[in-house]
């Protein structure tokens, strides 16, 4: 619903936050260890995107299940932050990307529906971006909790 000029905006000033703020895993996490998992979460991004663009059902229906799962990771996040569970912070990260490959496939599906019925231009691009880049960055935090190599 926002003009494409202002969806640009707010994505590149979105893009620059949260650069910022993983900046930090740089200095918190071994750069080899770093390097594998961006490879690993490129692949996992790239094996289910490409199967979202192919697959011919409607992944709509997966959708509520995807949010229902991402709410359910957003408040045990929470809970999590308070009792400080290792366990639970393992479990969180697992099932939080899993939803985001699921969130992936969805997109990719998504986008090619709306394509497919006369969709175009600056702002089916921009959502796009958004939406992909949302679901790759948290891949890699999932990816980064579960098997970055911190520094000692």
């Amino acid at each position: 619903k926002l003009k494409p000029g202002t969806a640009t905006i707010l994505f590149l000033l979105y893009a620059l936050l949260i650069g910022l703020t993983l900046s930090t895993i740089f200095v918190t996490y071994k750069l080899d260890s770093l390097l594998l998992i961006f490879l690993v979460a490129a692949i996992i991004f790239g094996v289910f995107g490409f199967l979202g663009s192919i697959i011919k059902i409607d992944l709509t229906k997966i959708a509520t299940f995807l949010f229902m799962a991402l709410i359910g990771v957003i408040v045990l996040g929470i809970v999590n932050m308070f009792i400080g569970n290792s366990l639970l912070n393992t479990i969180i990260s697992c099932v939080s990307l899993a939803v985001f490959i699921g969130y992936t496939a969805y997109d990719i599906n998504k986008l090619k529906k709306m394509i497919e019925n006369g969709a175009s231009g600056r702002s089916l691009a921009i959502y796009g971006a958004f939406s992909l880049f949302l679901d790759y960055i948290n891949i890699v935090i999932d990816l980064v909790n579960l098997f970055g190599d911190g520094r000692r």
